[in-house]
């Protein structure tokens, strides 16, 4: 009995025996800050400026999900040669695409709006507050045409100010920076679910006695429920109007 005994209590060593080659990190234990049963976290803990997260872009598809082997195919077909190292997926339905710098990062959302097997995926560069709850998605970044901007604002600090009264800017596209298109303005904006969506709005400056009027054109919108705040879905059956194109120059990728 003794005998066995020790061979199943060995047996279960090696079960949870911890190796070198499974384990990444040693833990140990460190002293704890609690006030009311809450654990209350340094900001010398937490990480924000590692690497590999600044290095990613966060994607989900707003009313409809796609298998991961599916999302991971399309990506690597279209985005490998400009960077694309790794695919992950969360359980809440969003995926991260790791790419080897920024500077492929922002080209990827420069070239967007993308979409994967026909259906439009948003996405936006990581950031340390993301909340990855899609019924908790209150802002969105969608790409914007200003027609009728004045060519002296086709600076930074102009189209920072224009595309201010969207929402908050993020970023131009390389034909409006470079001014190779002067057609009308290319800005990618956060827009917030529980304000409405400008179509058009005026400004004055000494450019014209008159105010100038802009008109703005969207991209790939996703719903907007202006009763939960939220982007993804609508609870009443009459949507909000808003103006969007049709297809602008959303990318089709190769459907799975």
């Amino acid at each position: 009995m003794g005998k066995s005994t020790l061979a199943v209590s060995s047996s279960w060593a090696d079960k949870v025996r911890v190796t070198e080659v499974r384990s990444h990190f040693t833990l140990e234990a460190v002293d704890l800050d609690i006030k009311d049963d809450i654990l209350h976290i340094l900001d010398d803990v937490i990480d924000d400026n590692d690497v590999e997260w600044l290095h990613c872009i966060v994607g989900y598809f707003p009313g409809y999900s796609i298998p991961f082997h599916a999302a991971h195919s399309i990506a690597f077909r279209s985005w490998e040669a400009a960077g694309l190292e790794d695919v992950m997926s969360t359980g809440t339905g969003f995926f991260i695409f790791r790419f080897r710098d920024e500077d492929a990062v922002h080209s990827i959302l420069e070239r967007g709006p993308w979409m994967f097997g026909g259906k439009s995926i948003v996405l936006q560069q990581w950031h340390a507050h993301f909340s990855f709850d899609k019924s908790c998605i209150s802002k969105v970044p969608v790409w914007a045409h200003l027609h009728g901007l004045p060519y002296h604002l086709w600076s930074q600090k102009g189209l920072c100010m224009v595309s201010s009264m969207l929402g908050r800017p993020l970023l131009s596209d390389k034909t409006t920076s470079e001014r190779t298109c002067l057609d009308y303005a290319w800005v990618c904006v956060e827009i917030d679910a529980a304000k409405p969506l400008k179509c058009h709005f005026e400004f004055q400056c000494w450019l014209s006695a008159e105010p100038i009027k802009i008109t703005v054109e969207y991209e790939l919108t996703p719903k907007r429920c202006p009763k939960c705040c939220v982007f993804g879905h609508v609870c009443h059956q009459r949507e909000v109007p808003i103006a969007t194109m049709a297809q602008g120059k959303s990318k089709i990728v190769t459907s799975f």
